[in-house]
């Protein structure tokens, strides 16, 4: 009977501690940016609006802010159930996929759901995110410090970290 009890006990300290440790990790989605996607009057990311007043001449390439209501351009398309590579560490940018697995620097592959988006727990450390689109590996983020390397982001003890990967081949900006 006691045996049972300290086992009971131990069992349940150990959800305890384990509920209370805050892994770490990241979420992350994909998506894919289609059309025009230059900030437009009325969505100039913080910038003040000229206001002017009615039956005005504006210059050419002006255009007055967007009516009431307007939308600012569309965060992009989910991509659903697209490979994405974890590397630890900064990795050079590299096309094929079957590479990117034989790199010491590969951690895991991993698919997103249906709304192009995925979690993973990780140990701290530098992280880079890579999905795979078309058959190549595709980031549309880079780093340089006499190098070229893609984005990469840190993982800190008990934070959760987003990441988003944008396919914007198709996007103007």
């Amino acid at each position: 009977m006691n045996r049972l009890l300290f086992f009971l006990i131990s069992c349940h300290l150990s959800v305890l501690v384990a509920s209370e440790a805050s892994p770490q990790g990241v979420h992350l989605e994909v998506r894919q940016l289609v059309g025009n996607h230059m900030p437009g009057p009325g969505f100039s990311g913080g910038l003040p609006t000229i206001r002017v007043a009615p039956g005005t001449t504006l210059p050419p390439g002006v255009t007055l802010p967007p009516k009431a209501g307007a939308k600012p351009p569309s965060p992009g398309l989910p991509l659903k159930e697209t490979p994405v590579l974890v590397f630890q560490g900064r990795v050079k940018p590299i096309t094929d996929p079957a590479e990117g697995r034989k790199l010491d620097s590969f951690v895991k592959e991993l698919k997103t759901d249906a709304e192009g988006k995925l979690s993973i727990a990780l140990e701290p450390g530098i992280y880079t995110f890579v999905s795979v689109i078309e058959g190549k590996l595709y980031r549309n983020g880079y780093q340089f410090d006499g190098e070229r390397y893609w984005s990469s982001h840190e993982i800190k003890a008990g934070e959760w970290s987003r990441v988003s990967i944008q396919d914007t081949r198709n996007a103007a900006f």
